[in-house]
């Protein structure tokens, strides 16, 4: 499943899928040197497996933990409330 994402020098922003408004797994690009390659047109996205849900980027292969408060602490993940304004 493809989600929006933002991507700063140092982070790449993941929407969350369990929440419709502007929360967004932030992901520091220093967790893994493939990261600072994500751009817009990465397939990148929420996989759910096994009851367990992984931000997971799919070309790197790697995918991370975001199922519990401690699952995203011990991964580096955090959740961050975006307020994006269209004009």
């Amino acid at each position: 499943l493809l989600m929006p994402l933002l991507i700063s020098d140092d982070t790449i922003y993941i929407g969350n899928p369990a929440d419709e408004g502007d929360t967004f797994y932030s992901v520091p690009k220093s967790l893994d040197s493939g990261l600072k390659m994500i751009n817009v047109d990465a397939a990148v996205g929420i996989m759910t497996m096994q009851n367990k849900v992984y931000v997971g980027f799919t070309h790197l292969m790697l995918y991370y933990d975001v199922t519990t408060e401690a699952s995203r602490s011990e991964n580096g993940i955090k959740l961050a409330s975006i307020s994006i304004e269209e004009e």
